[in-house]
């Protein structure tokens, strides 16, 4: 998938946006997903641990297929648009 330029990546403006998810609505088991943004692909997320400003847990990005550590703190940009995942018709 082509990323836009970088340069066009407006961190001021973004951090601005309320969370999707409320922090204290992630829970530990849960699986979210994050849609893509400028500077990353589409991921899914499993909460392993969740402490008072990060998550840590499992990170599947859609490209590579595999499942890998990860800890995303509440600060970050992908935290906005963070939700958690549905089955849609058993998908």
């Amino acid at each position: 998938m082509p990323r836009l330029d970088s340069s066009l990546y407006d961190y001021t403006r973004v951090i601005k946006y309320n969370p999707i998810t409320a922090w204290d609505d992630i829970k530990e088991g849960e699986i979210y997903h994050i849609p893509p943004t400028i500077i990353y692909d589409r991921r899914d997320f499993i909460c392993e641990r969740k402490t008072d400003n990060a998550i840590s847990g499992k990170i599947m990005e859609y490209e590579e297929g595999v499942w890998k550590p990860c800890t995303m703190y509440r600060s970050e940009i992908s935290m906005r648009f963070l939700v958690k995942k549905e089955r849609i018709n058993n998908y």
